[in-house]
This record gives structure tokens, sequence and C-alpha cells, in this order.
């Protein structure tokens, strides 16, 4: 069982090796051929390269994708009781947009990820083949998430996706497997655009697999479990439970006294029942492993999430 992780790094140009991989951290090909990139006056966020493949562990799945994005996202100064939180400092403009570069094979897509609550606002694709060959899509709800398009060659066409990133929008979570080889179709899928609204199960994938992934223990150890299977698993009740409460669980944290104080009110997982009573038990079980930040609010319809916490399933 994972608890909070804590790495240290130098967020400069460099390669991290773990086991047969290597993910670059740092400016990116397309940055050092002169196109625009996002550079954080607040956030220490760099553009992060994973590549992957049908063999790819969940080791380096976990240590240079959802450990990396952790320790750029994180507050160097706000920690309680151990688990780090997202900057108390919001990030605006531009600068707020980070890159999440996914390479399978000779295919790369940038996902476009807001720093100040790890949403996914975008992806970008230069595929020779299609119309238009450089594309940046947008998700509906926030009409800023277009300014991302600024990160990329001046020729790249913004484009709006016509649906939003709440999961009602995309179809629901329900039936739509998690791993190594649905993260793979992702990429593929993102990557050649042929149907625009086919799209909607596979971001469920990748909000899932990453930014789910980065702000729970408890949701990472639930795809992990299964990322090496030829099929994956999808999300089960308290995994969902888990995602749609990051925010209430988060301020539960950041109000308590002391790590074994109870809280007023318990949170119980709805499909194995189990109740965690206070800090020590949100640690424990790694409930939150990225806290949420008030900087983080948004309207309810932009949320990753349904808009009422009660709602367990969709």
């Amino acid at each position: 069982m994972k608890l909070c992780r804590v790495q240290v790094a130098a967020w400069v140009c460099l390669t991290l090796v773990v086991g047969s991989g290597a993910v670059r951290v740092g400016p990116s090909r397309m940055e050092e051929e002169g196109v625009e990139y996002p550079h954080h006056k607040y956030s220490a966020f760099q553009n992060v390269q994973f590549s992957i493949n049908y063999e790819t562990s969940k080791a380096k799945y976990e240590a240079e994708l959802i450990d990396v994005m952790r320790n750029q996202l994180k507050s160097s100064t706000d920690d309680f009781f151990g688990i780090p939180s997202l900057p108390s400092k919001k990030v605006t403009g531009t600068n707020r947009f980070g890159l999440v570069i996914l390479t399978y094979e000779q295919l790369s897509v940038s996902l476009v990820i807001d720093v100040n609550n790890i949403y996914v606002v975008g992806f970008y694709s230069n595929n020779p083949k299609a119309n238009p060959p450089k594309a940046y899509y947008y998700f509906t709800g926030d009409s800023t998430y277009k300014d991302a398009v600024k990160l990329f060659d001046k020729d790249t066409k913004a484009l709006s996706l016509g649906y939003g990133a709440d999961y009602t929008a995309l179809g629901g979570r329900s039936g739509v497997l998690l791993g190594r080889t649905e993260l793979i179709s992702a990429v593929e899928q993102l990557y050649y655009r042929k149907d625009i609204n086919a799209l909607k199960s596979k971001f469920v994938v990748i909000i899932q697999m990453i930014s789910e992934c980065v702000r729970s223990d408890f949701v990472l150890n639930g795809v992990s479990k299964y990322f090496e299977e030829y099929e994956g698993k999808a999300a089960d009740g308290d995994m969902q439970y888990v995602e749609n409460n990051w925010e209430s669980n988060s301020k539960a944290v950041r109000g308590a006294k002391s790590a074994t104080e109870n809280f007023g009110t318990p949170i119980t997982l709805p499909e194995s029942k189990k109740v965690i009573k206070n800090v020590q038990d949100v640690i424990k079980v790694g409930l939150v492993s990225l806290l949420w930040s008030p900087t983080s609010t948004t309207n309810n319809i932009f949320m990753h999430w349904p808009a009422f916490p009660i709602a367990l399933y969709n």
C-alpha cells in the first residue's frame, strides 16, 4: 500500500531513468525549436514527457508520470500533516497551462492541463495527414481554454471539442477500462482525431489515469493493480467516490487540528463501507495525495466530476 510519496528533484533539463524507461523533464523538442511554451511565474511546472508502450511497467507509470507531475504541481511551502498541496497562489493567464506530452511509438499528443486544479482543458496533435495538420482542441465551459493555443506553433488551429470535460458530458465512467492498453489507445485516437465525438471515452481514460491519479494514491492504486494486464478495469464505486470528492476530502484535511482528531463527519467509502475518521486514516489509505487548494475552485460545471458529491456513479 502506498502512502503519500514525496520526492525531491531539481527541475532542469534532464532525463529521469527508472527501470528500462526514461522520461525527459524540462524543455521539450517543441520548445527547443522556438515554439511558444508556458513559463510559470508562480509555478515550477515544466513540460512533462512520458513514453509508453506495451512493455511499460506500472512502476514506470507511477514514477515517471504521476510522481513527476505531483512534484512539479505541489507547493514548496504548503503542507498539511505531510500531505503536499497545490499552491495557494493562483497562476493566471496562459502561465496556468502546462503540457503533458504522451508518446507511443512515433505518435505524440500534448495534453494541456490547468496547474491550478489539474484539469485537462484540451490537447494538441500534429498529424500531417489530418485536417488541419496542427490542431489544438479544447473543452467547452471556460472561454479561456482557447488561449492555450498560444503554447504551440503559430499555424496551429484552435478548435472547440463541442463538449465539456465533466464525466457526464463524456458519457460517464461505467464500463470505461483503465490500464496500459487503454492509455495507449487514447494516445493513438487523440493523435489521429478522426472522430472528435468518439474521443469522449478516451478523455475519461486520460482524466482518470492522469489527473485523478495525481490527486489520490487510492485511485492510483486501483489503476496500477490492473495496469499491466492485457485488459484494464473500470473504476469501482470507491474510486469514483474518491474522484468525486477530492475537494471536500482536501478541506477535511486542511481544516483538521491534528492528524488524530476525528472529522466532524467521517468519510465512508460506499462500496467497501470503509470508514475514514481522521487525517491519519486519510494518509493510511492514500485518500488524498495532492491537496486541493482554495485557488483551485471553479464553477462546478467545469469539473471533471459531477456537480453533486452524493452522485457516486455515472
